[in-house]
């Protein structure tokens, strides 16, 4: 899991709990003793009904324990396509299979256009 960037969460990047449950943040201000639990937000249980909660600037839930609710950045599943040649390289990623395509260096001897797919 990606840690808690609280300025990509103020930027309205996803954010998810330790335990993979969506949070709806509502604000990074909210005013509790001492100021040590400003971010307030709702997030999924696990019927999927939304429940309120505060966590720290560091998206902790619990300051100096883990716990399933402490806040994390939500991955974005990316895909692409790359060509693969014979004698071990790829080309650039492309978009598309069709643009991978269009692209071959017919040179390198191509082998394969593949799909690929990971998490940012």
């Amino acid at each position: 899991m990606k840690p808690f960037n609280i300025e990509e969460a103020k930027a309205g990047k996803p954010v998810i709990t330790r335990g993979g449950r969506d949070v709806r943040i509502l604000c990074f201000d909210c005013k509790t003793v001492d100021n040590a639990y400003p971010i307030a937000g709702l997030w999924e249980n696990r019927k999927g009904f939304e429940e309120f909660c505060i966590w720290s600037n560091k998206g902790e839930f619990l300051i100096e324990e883990t716990d399933l609710r402490d806040l994390f950045m939500k991955s974005e599943k990316k895909e692409g396509w790359l060509n693969i040649y014979k004698e071990g390289t790829c080309g650039l990623l492309y978009d598309t299979e069709e643009e991978a395509t269009e692209r071959l260096d017919m040179s390198l001897c191509p082998v394969a256009t593949v799909k690929v797919e990971w998490e940012e």
